[in-house]
Parts: C-alpha cells; sequence; structure tokens
C-alpha cells in the first residue's frame, strides 16, 4: 500500500491528455505472433529436436513477427506501446532489476 503513492513519482503520467487510439494489429497480433512463435519453438525442441524444419521454421516466424512488431511500433503514429514509456530511465532500469 505505501508504493502507491510512489509510483505517481517515479511514473508521471498525463492527466489532461485527450486518448489516444490504440494499435491493436502491432500490439496484440504481431506480439502475439512473436510470443507464440517462441512458445511453439520450445515444444518443438523438446519434441523434435533443435535442427528440425519445424523448429527452425517456427524460430524464422517468431523472428519474422519480431522485426513486423519493432517495425510497426516505430512507424504508427499512436504505438502499442508508448516511446515515451520506454524513454523514461527510471521505468526500464527498475524493470530491467525485476526481471533478474
Amino acid at each position: 500500500m505505501t508504493l502507491i503513492p510512489l509510483q505517481y513519482r517515479m511514473f508521471p503520467g498525463k492527466s489532461d491528455a485527450a486518448p489516444k487510439p490504440v494499435d491493436w494489429l502491432g500490439g496484440v497480433a504481431l506480439g502475439a505472433m512473436t510470443i507464440a512463435g517462441l512458445l511453439i519453438t520450445v515444444d518443438f525442441i523438446q519434441g523434435q529436436g533443435v535442427a528440425s524444419l519445424a523448429v527452425l521454421g517456427t524460430v524464422g516466424i517468431a523472428v519474422v513477427a519480431f522485426v513486423a512488431t519493432v517495425w510497426r511500433q516505430r512507424s504508427v503514429k499512436f504505438p502499442f506501446i508508448d516511446p515515451e514509456l520506454l524513454a523514461n530511465r527510471r521505468y526500464v532500469l527498475y524493470s530491467r532489476r525485476r526481471s533478474r
């Protein structure tokens, strides 16, 4: 409970900003293809081995989907992940520290 007030200090938001449209294609569809491709790859590695055609195919799909997601996030007017969030040094450092 004590961390909730501190989050406003660490992650200041724009309370007067108008809502922006969300890029659902870039965020959900392409991002989900990347994650699904990686999960299916792990499953195929366990069953068929690293050098199988299924593993190489799903890795290729995941890589293409990741590149498409990054390209889409950089090219649309209102990306799914706000660039200001990734530019927030405190947020990036905190998320890296929490993932260890």
